[in-house]
């Protein structure tokens, strides 16, 4: 198992690394700072690696997300955000 952890974290930080610079060749914005649901964040993120992480992986994902929501200010087009 530890193995197998350590080839995901691997795998999540080059995946990192990816997105990374796909957004600095693709966004050319001004940085925009608003407020950025935590909750809806998570979400999103969780949903670009769901496929991956329980049909390839067979991780399971238990989210445990504050009923209230929680903002932060920041850059939506920086955040994981894909709305």
């Amino acid at each position: 198992m530890r193995d197998d952890l350590a080839q995901m974290y691997k795998n999540v930080l080059r995946c990192r690394k990816v997105v990374e610079n796909l957004l600095f060749f693709v966004r050319q914005s001004r940085q925009e700072r608003r407020k950025i649901d935590l909750n809806e964040a998570v979400d999103s993120a969780l949903e670009l690696l769901e496929y991956r992480l329980v049909k390839t992986e067979d991780v399971r994902v238990v989210k445990e997300l504050r009923p209230e929501g929680a903002e932060i200010a920041g850059d939506s087009n920086r955040s994981s955000k894909c709305s």
